[in-house]
């Protein structure tokens, strides 16, 4: 057992041995064993011993080596940029999470930086500045493991957290994601339809998101065999979302979802199917743009709209005709048609075509149908987001073995979304998202 009396004067880099009741100091490092795949500890020469009285006393023999030898060269760059754009993150996370935030943080930052695995992150972790400001953090695969299983157990302080950064009045996107598992051990693995309606083993992630500076707010996980209108209303009920005006993608209208909207006073925009029963069919059929109340002209193409309203209690409908989308849906029907795909005729054509190019919104806002229409268009970016989270952090399959670790898992990716939108959110207010973006 080392005294803490000679501990504390251990140099960087460093370990001591206890010889015949004198303390020496040994140089380590850390190399890459390949076959193992994971780091491993290499003691060097000694370099000095520790005494009570004097400290460290560095030997004859490394005092005439070059210091150059000593240098030890980690990053620093993306540490220094990251962390003076999280300050405010860091600091929630100090609240919430009292005994771990600094693993989170730095868990974050190197998924976000280097596309860690549990077996790699130690060796990321001692070759950035992390491991200088966050010293002798346990990030070894073992403790990874433990630590993963622990911090998804406390949803309710995600939750907290997150809630921190739900801003009030603000407009919020809301989309959801399927990310294929092979998790045999978690009841959120499930068979589900993917977004190209093929089943697969999968969880699903459903998300809101600012407007304004398309940061992640708040998620949830599903089951992957939940769709995403069935779990809108409870992660609204779980955000404690407030005097926002809520907009979604396909799939998350019903009546019931729209009803709890009006309980608690939010403003919504919901897209309808296709096929949704609120157009008529003499609408519909209705040859030219007379049946539309007028256009306007998004990125070079002619967006005809109609506002209708529905009841007496404040809902209407808003139908919008692209032509330039009707165009290229026309083209690629008959192209499957002239290629003999099955179900492909004529007949169907002609049925189809009457909603080519068109989308229906579903709304309690009274206002002008091209502010709809833009609003609604404001939620594309968030596809860009789910790329990200799936690519550029390596997440299109979640290996995570239990609830608990995949809770985690997707807490400590939401983590570095939110580093992730702190630099696009700076590139934008500084005019050279289009530079480097």
């Amino acid at each position: 057992m080392i005294p803490e009396s000679i501990k504390k004067h251990k140099p960087k880099c460093t370990e001591i041995h206890s010889i015949s009741g004198k303390y020496y100091v040994y140089q380590i490092t850390s190399v890459w064993n390949k076959e193992e795949k994971r780091p491993k500890k290499k003691t060097l020469g000694c370099i000095g011993k520790i005494t009570e009285e004097d400290g460290f006393i560095p030997s004859k023999k490394s005092i005439k080596k070059n210091d150059v030898t000593n240098v030890i060269v980690k990053e620093y760059g993306c540490f220094k940029l990251f962390t003076s754009l999280n300050e405010d993150l860091y600091n929630k996370l100090k609240i919430h999470f009292v005994t771990s935030y600094k693993e989170i943080y730095v868990l974050a930052m190197l998924r976000l930086l280097n596309k860690t695995t549990n077996a790699s992150i130690s060796r990321y972790y001692n070759a950035s500045y992390l491991s200088e400001e966050f010293k002798d953090l346990h990030l070894s695969e073992n403790t990874i493991t433990t630590f993963m299983n622990d911090l998804g157990e406390r949803r309710p302080q995600m939750s907290e957290f997150m809630k921190e950064f739900i801003p009030e009045g603000e407009t919020l996107l809301f989309d959801g994601t399927n990310i294929f598992t092979s998790s045999q051990g978690s009841s959120y693995a499930r068979y589900g339809y993917n977004s190209k309606g093929k089943t697969t083993t999968q969880v699903n992630l459903l998300y809101a998101f600012a407007k304004d500076t398309h940061a992640p707010i708040y998620y949830r996980l599903l089951p992957g065999n939940i769709v995403d209108k069935a779990a809108f209303t409870s992660l609204i009920k779980e955000s404690g979302v407030k005097n926002c005006i809520i907009i979604a993608d396909k799939g998350f209208y019903s009546k019931k979802n729209t009803s709890y909207l009006d309980d608690e006073h939010l403003q919504y925009i919901l897209p309808l199917c296709s096929d949704t029963k609120y157009v008529s069919n003499e609408f519909l059929s209705e040859i030219g743009t007379t049946k539309y109340d007028n256009c306007f002209v998004y990125h070079n193409r002619v967006i005809w709209y109609k506002k209708k309203t529905i009841g007496s209690d404040g809902k209407f409908i808003y139908i919008f005709q692209d032509d330039g989308a009707r165009k290229n849906k026309e083209l690629l029907y008959m192209q499957k048609k002239a290629a003999e795909y099955e179900d492909y005729s004529l007949e169907d054509f002609y049925e189809k075509q009457k909603r080519f190019g068109m989308q229906f919104f579903y709304s309690n806002i009274d206002t002008d149908a091209q502010s709809v229409y833009l609003y609604y268009k404001g939620r594309w970016e968030i596809e860009e987001c789910f790329d990200y989270l799936k690519n550029a952090l390596d997440l299109g399959t979640v290996y995570q073995r239990s609830n608990e670790k995949i809770e985690a898992w997707a807490f400590l990716n939401h983590i570095s979304l939110m580093m992730f939108y702190s630099l696009y959110k700076r590139l934008t207010d500084r005019g050279l998202i289009n530079k480097y973006g």
